[in-house]
């Protein structure tokens, strides 16, 4: 006779192994990022479209959906459960003892990769808020004193001339436009960091998410429970994810442009 652990153990879900990702349709969804300095490119509007009216619904639909199977799971009184289960071992002894043996590691792995997702989730916040401080700090020192200059010239009372205005605008116009380069365009430093937030959405949390509904499809389906509508929403979490940072970091554009009349 097998052996098992407590029917509890068993229905645990085991992250042992790596998950494959489901296809990135939501991914493809997401705007692409604005590539002028001056302007967002309908960056913010585009990108609240797609989150509050696309990913978010399609997750909240998922994840009641989610809800209502696992209600099911949770109805099944414990006897009913260790005798479906006896059944699942006695007519797939081999799949059961691989499920039985992921099953007994299973809450330590998950511990173990939730804390790894946890590091770099806290690694990645600690990178933003440094390059944060030194793009503000580099801001400040060399392109903020422009434009108060230009703003100050327009003030009552200001002895400048109109062209004295347009020269003033034309120097803070091109410094910021090399601040933005700098740190927006191509290997920049805050276009690699979103890169690799969606780099990390993609190969940490989502993986779990993936693997966990996938186990918890077997689960129910030892449980005699239709499992087809369960699935992940790792996906759509982690797009509205990289859609919120991705308009916390435009966000510290300097929308407008100097300009006279």
């Amino acid at each position: 006779m097998i052996r098992f652990p407590t029917l509890g153990a068993l229905l645990t879900c085991s992250l042992f192994a790596s998950a494959p990702l489901s296809a990135q349709s939501w991914w493809s969804k997401v705007p692409a990022l604005p590539t002028s300095c001056f302007s967002d490119d309908g960056f913010f509007q585009n990108v609240d479209n797609v989150s509050h009216d696309v990913v978010l619904p399609a997750y909240t639909r998922q994840y009641d959906a989610n809800e209502a199977i696992d209600k099911q799971l949770q109805q099944l009184d414990a006897g009913t459960k260790q005798q479906r289960m006896m059944a699942f071992v006695q007519k797939d002894p081999m799949n059961a003892g691989r499920f039985i043996q992921e099953s007994q590691t299973s809450a330590q792995h998950a511990g173990e990769m939730q804390t790894e997702v946890d590091n770099k989730r806290k690694a990645l916040a600690e990178r933003y808020k440094s390059l944060e401080a030194q793009y503000k700090s580099e801001f400040a020192t060399t392109t903020d004193p422009l434009w108060t200059k230009f703003m100050n010239a327009q003030a009552p009372g200001a002895e400048v001339t109109v062209a004295q205005l347009k020269e003033y605008a034309a120097v803070f116009n091109a410094a910021y436009e090399k601040l933005c380069a700098k740190w927006w365009k191509g290997e920049s430093p805050f276009a690699a960091y979103l890169r690799d937030f969606k780099t990390f959405e993609m190969e940490s949390p989502i993986p779990v998410a993936e693997f966990g509904a996938k186990t918890k499809r077997q689960t129910l389906d030892i449980m005699g429970i239709p499992s087809a509508g369960y699935q992940s929403v790792g996906e759509q979490e982690g797009v509205m994810d990289y859609i919120k940072e991705a308009q916390k970091v435009y966000q510290l554009r300097f929308a407008a442009k100097a300009t006279y009349p």
